[in-house]
């Protein structure tokens, strides 16, 4: 199978002439930078949602909380999604 999973020296070695061919010695550099950071951006990314997510996941819940302790509400904002979320068009500071 020519893809099962990792591509071989062989198959690096056909991509960077191919690209050089298409490329040109001259646009290949700016290309393999461009390529190089767009590849850290995805990283970056992905390690930020990730990092995220996992405090999300880990964030303590409290069962101990009074009831009246609005850290303690795990009431639903809204059992639609399209409908208006909790105190939208209240006003503040009055």
């Amino acid at each position: 199978m020519p893809f099962d999973g990792a591509f071989s020296p062989l198959h690096w070695l056909i991509i960077a002439v191919v690209a050089l061919l298409v490329l040109g010695p001259d646009k290949l550099p700016g290309a393999a930078r461009k390529a190089g950071a767009a590849w850290r951006s995805v990283e970056l990314t992905c390690r930020a949602l990730l990092d995220d997510a996992r405090g999300i996941v880990d964030a303590p819940v409290r069962v101990d909380a009074p009831p009246d302790d609005p850290a303690a509400d795990t009431t639903p904002v809204a059992a639609d999604p399209r409908a208006p979320a909790r105190g939208a068009g209240e006003e503040v500071g009055r």
